[in-house]
């Protein structure tokens, strides 16, 4: 598979740029998907496929509403 390099301007739509996000939100996303991509990485090895992967991206997905209350308590 071959992965073709885009700046964020290209890849982002005009409205997303628009908003703006904390970085403990951005923090949090970063560390989910690097625990998807090592997770995708184990699944591989394992030789298990899409069905695993796919769980594993909604789990990437799902934010849980505790989670991100305590990381706004510690940014404030």
């Amino acid at each position: 598979m071959q992965l073709e390099k885009k700046s964020l301007r290209e890849t982002i739509n005009k409205a997303f740029l628009k908003e703006t996000v904390n970085r403990s939100t951005v923090n949090y996303f970063k560390s989910k998907l690097g625990q998807l991509l090592a997770n995708i990485e184990l699944a591989e090895k394992k030789v298990e496929y899409e069905e695993e992967i796919n769980q594993l991206i909604n789990d990437l997905y799902k934010i849980n509403p505790e989670e991100m209350s305590i990381i706004e308590e510690v940014v404030d």
